[in-house]
Protein backbone atom coordinates (compact mmCIF):
# COMPACT_ATOMS: atom_id res chain seq x y z
CA UNK A 1 0.00 0.00 0.00
CA UNK A 2 1.21 3.32 -0.78
CA UNK A 3 2.20 5.54 2.18
CA UNK A 4 2.52 9.88 2.02
CA UNK A 5 4.23 11.40 5.34
CA UNK A 6 2.82 14.77 6.80
CA UNK A 7 5.95 16.34 8.88
CA UNK A 8 7.10 19.56 10.37
CA UNK A 9 10.34 19.84 11.87
CA UNK A 10 12.01 23.15 13.59
CA UNK A 11 15.63 22.78 15.02
CA UNK A 12 16.89 25.67 17.20
CA UNK A 13 13.50 26.75 17.98
CA UNK A 14 11.28 29.01 20.66
CA UNK A 15 7.86 28.69 20.74
CA UNK A 16 6.21 32.12 21.08
CA UNK A 17 2.93 30.79 22.39
CA UNK A 18 0.92 34.39 22.49
CA UNK A 19 1.89 34.92 19.25
CA UNK A 20 1.14 31.43 18.03
CA UNK A 21 4.87 31.57 16.65
CA UNK A 22 7.50 28.92 15.88
CA UNK A 23 10.92 30.90 15.81
CA UNK A 24 13.56 28.87 14.11
CA UNK A 25 17.07 30.62 14.86
CA UNK A 26 19.54 30.50 12.61
CA UNK A 27 22.60 28.23 12.98
CA UNK A 28 24.96 30.96 11.27
CA UNK A 29 25.20 34.73 11.91
CA UNK A 30 24.38 35.28 8.14
CA UNK A 31 21.20 32.79 7.99
CA UNK A 32 18.10 33.98 8.08
CA UNK A 33 15.90 33.82 11.26
CA UNK A 34 12.72 31.69 9.97
CA UNK A 35 8.71 32.51 11.72
CA UNK A 36 5.99 29.67 11.14
CA UNK A 37 2.61 30.17 12.01
CA UNK A 38 1.99 27.42 14.79
CA UNK A 39 -2.09 27.47 13.97
CA UNK A 40 -1.15 26.69 10.69
CA UNK A 41 1.08 23.92 11.34
CA UNK A 42 -1.71 22.16 13.69
CA UNK A 43 -4.54 22.53 11.44
CA UNK A 44 -2.88 20.73 9.42
CA UNK A 45 -2.69 17.90 11.19
CA UNK A 46 -6.26 18.08 12.54
CA UNK A 47 -8.61 15.34 12.43
CA UNK A 48 -5.31 13.17 11.09
CA UNK A 49 -5.22 9.80 13.10
CA UNK A 50 -1.97 7.90 14.55
CA UNK A 51 -0.30 11.23 14.80
CA UNK A 52 2.82 11.40 16.89
CA UNK A 53 3.37 14.72 18.80
CA UNK A 54 6.69 15.17 20.51
CA UNK A 55 8.33 18.59 21.90
CA UNK A 56 11.83 17.92 23.56
CA UNK A 57 15.08 19.95 24.57
CA UNK A 58 18.16 19.34 26.10
CA UNK A 59 18.73 21.49 29.41
CA UNK A 60 20.28 20.96 32.95
CA UNK A 61 17.75 20.22 35.54
CA UNK A 62 17.79 21.81 39.06
CA UNK A 63 17.46 19.05 41.65
CA UNK A 64 14.57 19.38 43.99
CA UNK A 65 16.72 18.57 46.82
CA UNK A 66 19.93 18.05 47.74
CA UNK A 67 19.27 15.68 50.03
CA UNK A 68 18.18 12.10 50.73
Amino acid sequence: MARTTLDFNANNAVIDFEEMKIIELPKKKDDPTKVYDLNKILQQFNGVEGITFKISTQQDVEPDSTEY
